[in-house]
């Protein structure tokens, strides 16, 4: 059996190592704001870094509460935002 020699080389093996904490270092904080969206605002302050339990879930309440920025509802702002965007294309 022939001893091969690997077919990456060392600075490629150091960029791959690179990349992949890269990455973790930007998909990390997405997965804790959509753990964190599923607590209530207290237990988010008190420990953010846990995974939400029979008292602080809450559920889609967060979402729900959210769609509704005072007299304002989501889809409103929705179609603002795409009537400004066609006005100023066109």
């Amino acid at each position: 059996m022939k001893n091969k020699k690997s077919q990456y080389s060392p600075l490629s093996k150091a960029l791959t190592v690179f990349f992949v904490f890269l990455c973790l270092a930007w998909v990390i904080p997405i997965f804790e704001v959509l753990i964190n969206s599923f607590k209530e605002n207290s237990a988010v302050n008190l420990n953010p870094f846990a995974l939400p339990n029979s008292e602080s879930f809450v559920g889609f309440a967060n979402y729900i509460k959210g769609m509704t920025f005072g007299n304002y509802p989501f889809l409103k702002s929705v179609s603002y935002s795409l009537f400004i965007t066609v006005v100023s294309v066109a």
